[in-house]
């Protein structure tokens, strides 16, 4: 589908109808006053002759504008030429300035003020005026009567009031006409232009096929020779490159141009002969006599385009085109913007995944290698203290500090190698119904030296009857050492660690209490992030991973992870799902 043209000379779609009524009125008017008043001087001829005469001739003439509308398709010149010339006839032949057939020029004058603008009919009205003083005036001499000067200036002006009256009214008829004819011009390129909106919604950001919507909506205007899509290539200096052409016979895909000199302005045009030496001749190649260019995109410095546009007519591009391209460059710059945006938010992504891949290739690869030389650290301290059967208290405090940063290493690399598999979704749980009464039984049970040593009470009250949960056992014991692990770490000496396990729904909801430091209203949301650290002590504080791998752990198994405030004391809570014999099959030995 085209895009229709604003005619400027457009009138309403009936005139020719119109004028019909306005032709056959004259020509009644005309008869119905010779019946009332029969004036019988000066006649050449008989008027019921002379008006069958003219329903003769206006017979034929009705049929013709009734079929072919030469009003409203501008082919009317010669039919007002009769009409001057019927109306000179009737006047002449039936008593001149005496004639009641005066009337018809009326047709002629109303003709010329309709259909053209108003200059031109104006000189037409003037010439009809004329017309009628003339043959009013010889019909007087012929038949040797006195030609009153003030009658014919008289009936010269009246004709010209009416005249002026008429061109008012076509004036009136054609704006009105414009108006009305423009508001539906662009009521319909607006719906082409949604549905080409449309179509760049459906396109999801892919280039090569929002240039594709681009060039089919170029082509609605009509008289394209060719549309390219240009884009300035990232390191040339002047150098474009053709991303998308409708012509590949004309200007081939990736063909590159070279000192293509355009301002900044969205949108200019180039003439042949006229601005052509502003732009690469190349683009005035065949019968092109007018070139539109349209700013496309300018994201960056990089991405910048243009839409360039070849016509074939030579005329002046008229507004409605102009304003379809302009618009449909705006919502291809608006389209492209997004589309730049998110392919350089893809590339920023893959770069992020790459690093995140390499960080935990290297973060494996060296947990692995330290692994080794731990143990035989490991072995060797111990090989040591069999050596030397009775230490003495310095050497027991070396022995003993060995030991624990041997231990901390050896933790560390666990919890690399963990957010290593994590990561890489390599951990596999083997899911199945366990105690967790025991689990957190045991763990107490190990960490009880720790925190006798800092003079803290770790308290658990529980029936001793088993709660079963359905997860991987060794993994939760991760999760509740780690947790247990930090509550003695940040809490102060001599105090208090509560441990609760309570059922909600189908969840066991497992809280570990202390009576450390609150964690500040900002950092609750980070706490649980790879490598953060809330604690300001540097001897506290680890490298961050801790929590995130206990996070990842819970949610392998379906759980949820949360920090828990109740009198004075704060905590972290986690649910694990309860073991249903229903949900899960049947239960395995314990």
């Amino acid at each position: 589908m085209k895009l229709k043209k604003l005619n400027r000379e457009s009138l309403v779609q009936d005139l020719d109808y119109d004028l019909l009524i306005v032709r056959w009125s004259a020509i009644f008017a005309s008869a119905l006053i010779y019946l009332l008043a029969k004036p019988e001087r000066n006649m050449l001829v008989p008027p019921l002759v002379v008006l069958l005469i003219l329903v003769g001739f206006n017979i034929p003439v009705t049929a013709y504008i009734w079929r072919y509308k030469p009003f409203k398709k501008k082919h009317f010149m010669w039919l007002l030429i009769l009409d001057i010339l019927q109306g000179s006839f009737a006047v002449a032949a039936t008593g001149g300035y005496d004639s009641l057939f005066f009337v018809i020029y009326l047709l002629s004058i109303s003709e010329a003020g309709v259909c053209f603008n108003w200059q031109t009919a104006s000189a037409w009205i003037v010439s009809i005026d004329g017309i009628q003083v003339v043959t009013t005036t010889l019909h007087r001499v012929a038949m040797g009567s006195n030609v009153s000067t003030y009658a014919v200036v008289s009936r010269f002006i009246r004709l010209l009031i009416v005249g002026l009256i008429v061109i008012m009214l076509g004036e009136i008829l054609r704006r009105e006409e414009k108006t009305r004819y423009h508001a539906l011009l662009l009521s319909a390129h607006l719906k082409i232009l949604n549905d080409i909106f449309s179509k760049f919604g459906g396109a999801r950001f892919d280039k090569e096929r929002i240039f594709d919507i681009i060039l089919s909506g170029v082509e609605l205007v009509g008289d394209v020779e060719y549309s390219i899509v240009l884009f300035q290539e990232e390191n040339g200096k002047g150098v474009w490159e053709i991303e998308a052409t409708s012509r590949p016979d004309m200007y081939a895909k990736g063909y590159k141009i070279n000192n293509l000199r355009c301002d900044n302005s969205n949108t200019f045009l180039f003439r042949k002969h006229i601005y052509d030496t502003d732009i690469n001749p190349l683009f005035f190649m065949r019968n092109v006599n007018e070139v539109i260019v349209i700013r496309l995109a300018d994201y960056n410095d990089v991405n910048k385009g243009l839409l360039i546009i070849g016509k074939k007519r030579g005329a002046n591009t008229i507004e409605d085109e102009e304003f379809f391209l302009k618009t449909l460059a705006l919502e291809a710059r608006l389209v492209l913007h997004n589309t730049f945006l998110f392919i350089e938010k893809q590339r920023q992504i893959k770069r992020l995944d790459e690093f995140k891949e390499v960080q935990t290739t290297f973060f494996s690869a060296t947990g692995h290698e330290l692994k080794t030389p731990l143990t035989v650290l490991k072995t060797l301290l111990a090989t040591l203290e069999l050596t030397i059967k009775e230490p003495s208290a310095s050497q027991k405090e070396i022995f003993a500090t060995l030991e624990n940063n041997i231990k901390r290493l050896d933790n560390l690399m666990t919890d690399i190698l963990d957010t290593a598999r994590l990561e890489t979704a390599d951990i596999k749980l083997n899911k199945k119904p366990v105690d967790i009464i025991e689990i957190i039984k045991k763990i107490t049970a190990a960490m009880q030296p720790l925190a006798l040593k800092r003079k803290q009470s770790i308290t658990f009250n529980t029936n001793n009857a088993p709660l079963l949960v359905y997860g991987d056992a060794k993994r939760i014991s991760e999760i509740v050492s780690n947790l247990l692990s930090n509550a003695l770490k940040f809490s102060p000496r001599e105090s208090k660690i509560n441990i609760t396990v309570g059922e909600e729904s189908d969840s066991m909801v497992v809280c570990i209490y202390d009576k450390g430091p609150f964690i500040p209203e900002p950092e609750k949301e980070r706490i649980f992030e790879k490598y953060y650290t809330a604690s300001k002590n540097k001897a506290l504080a680890g490298f961050g991973l801790g929590l995130y791998i206990v996070k990842h752990l819970v949610k392998l198994h379906g759980g949820e992870i949360w920090i828990s405030e109740k009198q004075g004391e704060k905590g972290f809570c986690f649910t694990v799902p309860i073991y249903r014999e229903d949900k899960y099959g049947e239960k395995e030995q314990l």
